[in-house]
């Protein structure tokens, strides 16, 4: 067997990227990478090193109906996440959209955002009660869906048939 050599992948691409994604009603997951460039720029604007600059995720909740950018007066939680790249966020409310910064506090507390994620929204975790008003109640059992008594004879109108294609009998083949 020979020695196939298998590049790594890199363990930073140096671009600015923050992902959200649900992992259930009350739970997301975050990773973010900030580039070279933007922490140059950061650090040299507020004359300190990246090391001793707080490193905050703020996650703004919105109705699950509202767009991405937060409103004025949006509900909103700030996460200290030191040097990490990811994050799980817990105890979230299903049924709402959730955006987020990445971002630093300056000098007077005020938060400054760096970059933002895309928007997420969590499922709900119950059934919709005016939908389906007697769900609670209902009991669901499983079903096969062939039992001994079916039959498997052909009921299409084409005797051969792939899901990608529907192929016409041709004349004098019998299929």
């Amino acid at each position: 067997m020979s020695d196939i050599i298998h590049p790594l992948l890199p363990t930073a691409y140096n671009q600015n990227y923050l992902h959200l994604m649900v992992v259930n009603p009350t739970t997301m997951y975050a990773y973010w990478e900030i580039s070279e460039r933007t922490i140059a720029a950061v650090t040299r604007h507020y004359s300190t090193t990246w090391n001793h600059m707080p490193k905050i995720i703020r996650i703004y909740e919105n109705e699950a109906d509202f767009s991405s950018i937060p409103q004025d007066g949006a509900k909103y939680s700030d996460i200290q996440v030191l040097d990490a790249t990811s994050w799980y966020f817990h105890e979230l409310t299903p049924s709402r959209s959730y955006t987020a910064d990445f971002g630093t506090l300056n000098i007077y507390g005020h938060f400054i955002p760096l970059i933002r994620s895309n928007r997420i929204t969590t499922p709900r975790n119950s059934v919709l009660k005016h939908a389906y008003p007697d769900a609670e109640n209902q009991t669901f059992t499983t079903q096969p869906w062939i039992t001994p008594s079916t039959t498997t004879e052909h009921t299409s109108p084409y005797p051969q048939f792939s899901t990608y294609t529907v192929y016409q009998p041709k004349e004098g083949v019998i299929a």
